[in-house]
């Protein structure tokens, strides 16, 4: 139909759109049709639908045209300041979820990602199962009903049948990134199940189901021939995490995967330990303690305790220090911190989980006063010598006072510290001396963190006091 279409209309340019899926298969494209994929939204295109977004819901009396502005700033601070909620927003479906949250609902995105997916995974699965209003040729317009009024069932049992499916391909899915596959069979099966009585309802059964699902989008999305997915990878692992924290073998079960691919399970341990400790920090302290068994050292510790550690301590770390340590927990504590100093230390694990173990270390205090205290600066001897100073001809960063690259004999030794100097021995510093930063920015950094956004005369003021 298409080939017919763009060669009746010759002089036209046609532009045909398609799942990305679909179109994978070179005997299934069109020829003749230069194919490139979108990509997702930049920053700019982020602010420009945001500004489109709200001008036409104003321009349609949704809400009021004096109010816009400041929800257009509201909702981008909230997308730019938040690293997950900036992921979500590239994909268009996901960004208009979030604004349709924030401008109705009337308040800010939830800052807790947890709480986040739970409200935009609520507004899906209403999108994906409620009633929707067909157009039939000579019939007229008609209503279907709601998923569950056809099934006669209610939204909390689809939502426990999805979050077991989400759980099931998130541990079958060969890729540790995307979404997985949901084959449409197994979908429609298990949603069956939920009907009472099909036997006695003959307009009941899967290939009218699948007729039903076909045309819907939301909680999850047609991907190609007889297969859906979730439309991100977030809401597959939220809904995973739902399904885990809520069974009887919570949190062992977890543990247990997390244990053996950290990386497959990671998200889904942070989501279900959030949302278990929604209300009260047991659940989560439950799941720290099955996670890291062991500290380092000890007899029988692993690499499995170390990765344990290493998401638990995460998992408190997002959670934050709400409140003081109950005695109970404080043995549980001190092993997660004593692996994530260990991890910084030692080189078992890769740069960038080091580096996320310090910033972890940030939030639950990390006990090295050697990088927390002005008194305890470790110090390293550099001696006298030559050593190779400047940048080289082929580095176009470098400025015209760093060149040439030159051999330079340096008369005498000095002291360098053994860590930069941190945000916490900065602050005790200003304290002490009375000065004022230099930039008022450097002390904004976690504690255990280098000094940036400082002064050059800063550095050398402390370096002399």
């Amino acid at each position: 139909m298409i080939e017919a279409f763009a060669k009746a209309h010759s002089k036209c340019r046609v532009v045909v759109t398609s799942r990305t899926y679909a179109y994978q298969s070179k005997e299934g494209r069109l020829p003749g049709f230069a194919v490139a994929e979108l990509a997702p939204f930049d920053n700019g295109q982020i602010r420009r639908f945001v500004e489109l977004w709200y001008a036409d819901a104003a321009s349609r009396k949704a809400l009021k045209s004096a109010v816009a502005p400041e929800r257009v700033a509201s909702l981008l601070r909230a997308v730019f300041g938040h690293p997950h909620i900036l992921e979500l927003a590239r994909r268009p479906l996901l960004l208009t979820l979030m604004a349709s949250l924030h401008a109705f609902k009337g308040k800010d995105l939830p800052e807790r990602r947890e709480q986040l997916y739970a409200e935009t995974v609520e507004l899906l699965l209403y999108r994906w199962e409620k009633q929707q209003r067909r157009l039939e040729k000579g019939k007229g317009e008609r209503w279907e009903p709601s998923l569950s009024d056809w099934l006669e069932t209610s939204r909390s049992e689809i939502r426990r049948v999805l979050e077991q499916l989400a759980f099931e391909v998130h541990k079958g899915q060969p890729e540790l990134s995307g979404t997985a596959d949901v084959p449409e069979g197994v979908l429609a099966a298990r949603l069956m199940k939920l009907s009472k009585e099909p036997e006695k309802k003959p307009e009941q059964n899967p290939a009218r189901l699948l007729e039903y699902l076909r045309d819907r989008a939301g909680i999850l999305v047609p991907r190609g021939v007889e297969v859906y997915s979730f439309p991100h990878r977030s809401f597959q692992e939220y809904l995973a995490a739902c399904w885990l924290s809520s069974r009887g073998d919570y949190p062992d079960e977890l543990a247990r995967l997390v244990r053996e691919e950290p990386e497959r399970w990671r998200e889904v341990a942070l989501l279900a330990g959030a949302t278990a400790s929604a209300t009260t920090p047991g659940p989560l302290w439950e799941l720290v303690d099955a996670l890291c068994r062991k500290g380092p050292g000890e007899s029988g510790a692993s690499s499995s305790d170390q990765w344990g550690a290493q998401i638990g301590g995460q998992a408190l770390a997002e959670r934050g220090n709400r409140e003081e340590i109950p005695d109970r927990h404080q043995a549980k504590h001190a092993r997660v911190v004593s692996w994530l100093v260990s991890t910084l230390e030692g080189s078992a694990l890769p740069a960038r989980e080091r580096a996320l173990a310090g910033r972890s270390l940030s939030v639950l205090g990390d006990p090295r006063e050697s990088v927390t205290k002005l008194d305890s600066m470790e110090f390293c001897w550099v001696p006298s010598g030559k050593f190779w100073m400047g940048s080289g001809k082929d580095d176009r960063e470098a400025g015209s006072n760093e060149r040439a690259d030159h051999d330079l004999d340096l008369s005498y030794g000095y002291w360098m510290g053994r860590y930069p100097v941190t945000v916490s021995q900065w602050r005790e510093y200003l304290a002490l001396s009375g000065v004022e930063p230099g930039g008022p920015d450097s002390l904004g950094g976690p504690p255990n963190a280098p000094v940036v956004r400082g002064s050059w005369h800063g550095a050398l003021g402390f370096c002399r006091w």
